[in-house]
């Protein structure tokens, strides 16, 4: 059984909560930002508990969508205007659940791993007004958005295509990406 430690002050008691961990990534608002990255505990009753992961998506990534024991304290929120709930979990540490069912196991590897070629067909429509005046990005910008793990320097962009889906796979799913448009691949 893996379990992740946090190293946070024991003032008070923990309490255990069971349930599905749930890792949302939010979309950058701007070229200089990261997104924000939101930890949810889905309980068998049909709720939804917010964790506070201080260890961070990285140390945490390998119990997203699986069932999970989180040991913490239950506390206010710090911003109960904005939350749905009053209360999150502070994270001391979280384990597989043991007590949770085995994954069905299969034959093979899983259904999406290797890497996945993937193209971009640039269109200019005649009837869209708006695409008169504006011509598409180049396909270099296409490619740079895909392939390489992370953003060229001097990008308008803070991730790639690859780079997310190569880490939310655990290296396992990767993109080949081309750009077809005017004058072929």
């Amino acid at each position: 059984m893996a379990a992740v430690l946090l190293a946070l002050p024991t003032a008070a008691l923990a309490d255990t909560f069971t349930g599905t961990l749930n890792i949302m990534w939010g979309m950058p608002k701007g070229p200089a930002s990261a997104g924000g990255i939101q930890y949810i505990l889905a309980t068998a009753d049909g709720g939804y508990l917010p964790l506070e992961v201080t260890s961070g998506a990285n140390a945490v990534l390998p119990f997203n969508g699986r069932p999970v024991v989180v040991t913490g304290r239950l506390a206010s929120r710090a911003t109960v205007a904005s939350a749905r709930g009053a209360s999150e979990i502070v994270v001391e540490s979280i384990a597989l659940d043991p007590s949770a069912p085995a994954a069905v196991a299969h034959d093979g590897p899983p259904a999406v791993t290797g890497q996945k070629k993937v193209i971009f067909v640039l269109l200019k429509f005649a009837d869209d007004f708006a695409a008169m005046f504006n011509d598409p990005h180049p396909s270099t910008f296409y490619l740079n958005l895909t392939n390489p793990d992370t953003p060229p320097g001097g990008s308008t962009f803070s991730a790639t295509l690859n780079g997310f889906f190569k880490k939310t796979s655990n290296n396992l799913l990767s993109w080949l990406a081309d750009v077809g448009a005017f004058g072929g691949v």
